[in-house]
């Protein structure tokens, strides 16, 4: 017989008990059955459980109220704690069959669920591959980091990747700008799906000199513009539906206010592949001069699809395509 530091003999029994007299406390006058299932807590996040009571010919007669399942809940999580004994990983999901007088409750570990920890390999599968599809498209040439305050993951909280970063690329004529995180799967969830599902892109016309006082410009609209769009993130699903959005305007010192447009790329492939649940699209980000807002005016749309798409026409027919530029450059 099993040992429990709680001193039950049996806790898996007792909480098949006390699980029944929740369910029968809360069942309709008519029900035969019940099938409930869920998923244990884990990193302060639960589901279920989720089922429903049903007559003796199979028909629906209602679910458990909140009082019943979260006193459920309550069994699982104090089971949970009294079986995690030395041995195989312990369970984190779980069904309930009950029938009036009986509660039986089933467990499993299922792996795909547990949540990702600070050590888990995937977040460097996913920088691993990013570095290898800018590297194909010219010379990386550094990546740009900011601090902030690292969460439980040592990870920063706006990228939610393994750093708030930038990754530059140098092309003959041209130097990429791109964000360097938003693709990294979430830490501390199990969910199998590449974060914020996109990347930015900014092609800017190759610095001739320094910066003043070493700063880069485009490197501060790129953070601006990762930022932003973790607030607003169906910004993603407007562009591949409209084409393209003015995502803000945006003023550079002395420079007057730049229309920032997000579209897909022109001359850059359209997605970055080999990351760890598949490949995501790539947004190219466009930083207009003011002057290029002439005779146009931003309508009630709030992302000014067609004033976007009108900029974009207009620099395709000048040839300057998706470049970047601050005055003369």
């Amino acid at each position: 017989m099993a040992w429990s530091p709680f001193g039950a003999k049996n806790p898996r029994a007792d909480a098949e008990k006390r699980i029944e007299a929740a369910i029968r406390r809360a069942a309709p006058a008519r029900a035969a059955t019940g099938d409930w299932s869920g998923v244990r807590e884990m990193a302060g996040v639960s589901a279920g459980p989720d089922g429903e009571f049903r007559d003796a010919a199979g028909a629906v007669l209602g679910y458990l109220p909140d009082a019943a399942a979260d006193a459920i809940r309550r069994e699982i999580e104090t089971l949970a704690q009294r079986e995690a004994l030395p041995g195989p990983q312990g369970w984190n999901r779980y069904a309930i069959a009950w029938r009036p007088g009986t509660a039986t409750l089933t467990t499993r570990f299922d792996a795909e669920i547990v949540p990702r920890g600070a050590e888990d390999p995937v977040y460097e599968a996913a920088a691993n591959a990013r570095r290898a599809f800018w590297s194909g498209l010219g010379a990386v040439r550094d990546y740009v980091e900011r601090g902030g305050q690292l969460n439980a993951w040592g990870q920063t909280p706006v990228f939610l990747g393994p750093h708030e970063r930038l990754i530059l690329i140098d092309r003959p004529a041209t130097r990429l700008y791109a964000t360097d995180g938003l693709s990294t799967p979430w830490p501390g969830v199990a969910d199998q799906s590449n974060g914020w599902g996109c990347e930015f892109v900014l092609e800017a016309a190759r610095p001739t000199g320094p910066a003043p006082a070493g700063v880069d410009p485009w490197v501060e609209l790129m953070f601006y513009c990762a930022r932003q769009f973790t607030d607003w993130p169906n910004l993603k699903d407007y562009v591949e539906k409209e084409g393209a959005a003015v995502f803000f305007t945006y003023e550079f010192d002395g420079g007057g206010e730049f229309p920032v447009v997000i579209s897909r790329p022109l001359d850059l492939p359209a997605e970055i592949p080999g990351l760890p649940y598949g490949p995501v699209p790539l947004l190219a980000v466009t930083a207009c001069n003011p002057a290029e807002m002439r005779g146009l005016e931003f309508t009630d749309d709030s992302w000014a699809a067609p004033v976007a798409l009108e900029l974009l026409k207009r620099r395709k027919a000048s040839g300057q395509g998706l470049v970047s530029r601050l005055g003369d450059d």
